[in-house]
């Protein structure tokens, strides 16, 4: 990748990228999907979903859709539309900042800033996602 693009923005906090589609977060509040195939013309970012607060966290869950955590305490699902937009079709109240997730098909875990560990059981249909709390546990002691 030898094109470098200057965008203006704050710091990148976190990064996922499946060998095409590249995630960003930052601290600018704004998730940006890029799509990078080494030895492939790179597009600039194609589209930019913005948040109240930090992206703490990103993460691919297919070819066609990613989640983002953020400060403002929310876990959000994206998924992308026939025109190369992105929308988001699931929001997930925390309650207190996120600072990191993981995702399988079927579940995502988020991890806040207080120390508690959020599992949401993820539940798909037709190009649609949705989710519900499953369990939440304190996993260690906030600063």
């Amino acid at each position: 990748l030898s094109e470098i693009y200057d965008m203006g923005i704050g710091p990148v906090t976190m990064v996922d990228w499946d060998g095409v589609n590249l995630i960003t977060g930052g601290t600018d509040g704004a998730a940006r999907h890029w799509t990078i195939e080494p030895g492939k013309p790179q597009t600039f970012p194609g589209s930019t979903m913005q948040h109240e607060d930090v992206v703490t966290a990103v993460k691919l869950s297919s070819h066609s859709s990613f989640w983002t955590s953020c400060l403002d305490g929310f876990v959000r699902s994206w998924q992308s539309r026939p025109d190369g937009s992105w929308s988001c079709d699931c929001q997930l109240n925390v309650g207190k900042p996120v600072l990191s997730l993981a995702c399988s098909e079927d579940w995502m875990v988020a991890g806040a800033a207080d120390g508690t560990i959020v599992l949401f059981e993820v539940l798909s249909k037709k190009g649609m996602v949705a989710a519900r709390e499953v369990a939440r546990w304190a996993a260690h002691e906030a600063p």
